[in-house]
Order: structure tokens, then sequence, then C-alpha cells
């Protein structure tokens, strides 16, 4: 295998050997370019987020590494046993997304999960938070979380009495 050091010319190698020991089957032979592309996008190190047509194909390559984020959320504070509806703004949010309030260290961390979350742009959101009246009063964190993934914020949600 040839080094990474000429992404093209290795492509270029690849895609020959197997044009011509695959004859004619197409569906191979976009796989096999499919591979050589991914193999060249990883030799020159493509890490942000990035998306390329090929017109003649109709394939579209697709790498992201865009995170979501919370800038603000309205209102920022709310009473022991409420009913609170909130607007959340940030970046990068989807209809999968889960929004929480946490309180607390790792071990012994508290939360309050957002109920009703409607996605209404991938900058903003609405939903409504239902604060038990045992909840520790003071600043809780505003967390979203998507797919697995933990994204907190420095944004804070105030518990009064």
């Amino acid at each position: 295998m040839e080094t990474c050091r000429d992404p093209v010319k290795v492509m270029r190698n690849l895609l020959a050997n197997y044009y011509t020991k695959l004859g004619t089957c197409m569906t191979t032979k976009v796989m096999y370019f499919s591979l050589a592309l991914i193999l060249c996008l990883i030799c020159t190190g493509v890490s942000s987020a990035v998306s390329t047509t090929d017109p003649s194909p109709k394939t579209t390559v697709i790498s992201s590494n865009v995170k979501a984020s919370v800038t603000s959320i309205t209102p920022a504070t709310g009473k022991l046993g409420e009913t609170v509806p909130f607007i959340l703004n940030g970046t990068e949010l989807s209809k999968n997304i889960k929004v929480y309030l946490e309180n607390g260290d790792t071990k012994n961390s508290k939360s309050i999960i957002a109920n009703a979350v409607n996605v209404t742009s991938p900058t903003s959101l609405t939903g409504s938070f239902n604060i038990p009246q045992t909840s520790t009063l003071g600043a809780w964190n505003v967390t979203v979380k998507e797919a697995g993934e933990i994204f907190p914020s420095n944004v804070t949600f105030m518990v009064t009495k």
C-alpha cells in the first residue's frame, strides 16, 4: 500500500486496479470508489464539517463534528412545585434533543427532565420543567443531550421558593 503523502495518486491507483479487475459491475465499482474516497479523506486529515457533492454520480459524503450548545433560557428562574414553560436558544438543536436541569457533582447529581420539548428551529426550542417541591434551591445547569452525547453549558436556571 502506498503512503498517504499523495492521496490523489493513491486513489487513482486504487481505482485503476479495481476497475480493470472488476469489469462492468457498477455496484462494486461504486463501493470501491467510496472506500478509496474515504481513505483519501482520512489521509488528508479532514476533521471539520464537510459536505461535498459530485454531480455525475449524485453521491454526497457528509462528515460532521458540530455539537449542540445552549446560549440562553427564558425565563431563567422557577419556583418549587411549579411547571415552568421555557424558551431555550442555542446552536445545532435537533428534534431528538433532550433538555435537563442538573444540580450537584457527578456522584450526587440530580436532574429535572424537560417535558414537551419542541424544536422550532436549529437555534430555538420550547418546553417546560416540572420543578419538584423537594428540589434543591439555587442555580441548576442547563444541559442538552443528543444521541448519547452530553453537551453541558454555562447557562443556569435558578430554582426558588
